[in-house]
């Protein structure tokens, strides 16, 4: 019932690179014990927006800026330097100064406060070695790290609305049992999960022929495994005049 986002994103860089270089224009000598850190964006197609993910089919596009990315490098678990953003990094000037050791750098699309979102959460990182009066040069891989939950409506539903809105409605609220995501006729939008589950609970009240139903509740999986980070659920809601299904719909 859920389509898995095969393509990964190509965020703040296309692969893993680490390398070693003099300051690239700049003068070449460091402080004792340090030595330079450069994070860049990948070279890609001008008609290309960045990063962009797609599933096998390529009905679902994401577009991000990866400028916006916020950037954190750490060291034994540490964090030595941040930025609000890849931008704001390439502001503070360039390469970064630290001292000769071993280091982590970590992209996202956001810092997540809230265990769901409207936005996609995307997030990569990649260890690198600063060595003393050496540039290292290092590019960072992000992928789709959320349970992203969808609702379409069957085209027999949406014309029901359409042809008697005061007799028809609904309300649909979508749980990984630690967060909830509603959809409803005013709010479509897809929901985040940052978090895998056990299962999906999806409860459902709708209005129909002018009489509004109890509560019912569907419970979705990946057919025998759970949920997890990196699919993506389309459910199908279906109201009739006397019946209400819920479908899956596999891209």
């Amino acid at each position: 019932m859920k389509s898995i986002i095969y393509a990964i994103l190509f965020g703040v860089a296309a692969s893993v690179i680490i390398g070693c270089s003099d300051i690239d224009g700049g003068n070449s000598s460091f402080p004792e014990g340090t030595g330079g850190f450069n994070l860049r964006l990948p070279e890609t197609e001008k008609e290309v927006d960045i990063p962009v993910i797609y599933t096998k089919a390529g009905e679902i596009a994401f577009d991000l800026q990866a400028e916006t990315f916020p950037i954190s490098i750490s060291e034994g678990g540490n964090v030595v330097k941040k930025f609000e953003s890849f931008t704001a990094l390439i502001d503070s000037g360039t390469p970064v100064v630290l001292p000769v050791g071993r280091y982590t750098v970590k992209a996202s699309s956001f810092i997540p406060t809230d265990k769901v979102s409207e936005k996609p959460y995307f997030e990569g990182s990649s260890d690198f070695v600063i060595e003393e009066s050496v540039v290292s040069n290092t590019s960072v891989l992000c992928t789709f790290k959320s349970v992203g939950v969808e609702l379409r409506l069957s085209k027999r539903f949406e014309e029901l609305l359409s042809e008697e809105p005061a007799n028809y409605d609904y309300k649909v609220t979508v749980s990984n049992e630690q967060a909830t995501w509603s959809f409803d006729k005013k709010s479509m939008k897809p929901g985040y999960f940052i978090e895998g589950c056990s299962r999906l609970i999806v409860k459902v009240v709708v209005k129909m022929n002018g009489q509004t139903y109890p509560e019912r509740t569907w419970y979705f999986k990946n057919g025998e495994e759970t949920p997890q980070i990196g699919e993506y659920y389309i459910i199908t809601l279906d109201a009739g005049r006397s019946e209400v299904k819920m479908s899956s719909h596999k891209l």
